[in-house]
């Protein structure tokens, strides 16, 4: 069976009930960069760690929900062709299709046997979009 070569942790997904609350620990106190989203809406913010890691800040859904599908972890892979044949090898079904963001990032989402959302994602360059973020997090397509 093949065997699926995580890099790193790219980001965590956090739940959050309020951005500009959020942001004053998450930017102000903690440190991290606030850097443009890659995918449309504005419903999350995107953080950054001076390695690279992410952590994305994820606004309430508009409806409540029974399980909280925005607090997940991802893990950066080099092929993500590679990690959906491992995948389809081992049975895991895939909880979408694999997707390409705005920076260029692929991505698709599984769930674990308890149900928790894991994604798996490879490297995005999000330093070569036009997008444009407010110290928010708040982005708009450049």
């Amino acid at each position: 069976m093949a065997k699926i070569k995580i890099k790193t942790v790219n980001h965590v997904g956090i739940p959050i009930s309020g951005r500009v609350t959020s942001m004053k620990m998450y930017r102000d106190v903690i440190g991290l960069d606030v850097i443009p989203h890659q995918v449309d809406g504005n419903t999350l913010a995107w953080t950054e760690c001076a390695d690279g890691s992410m952590v994305h800040l994820i606004d309430p859904p508009a409806q409540p929900v029974a399980r909280d599908g925005r607090q997940h972890v991802a893990f950066e892979v080099e092929d993500l062709d590679e990690v959906v044949e491992a995948l389809k090898e081992a049975n895991i079904p895939l909880a979408n299709e694999p997707g390409v963001r705005h920076d260029g990032q692929r991505h698709l989402f599984i769930h674990d046997p308890d149900g928790n959302r894991i994604e798996i994602c490879t490297r995005g360059d999000h330093e070569n979009t036009s997008r444009k973020v407010d110290e928010n997090g708040y982005t708009e397509a450049g």
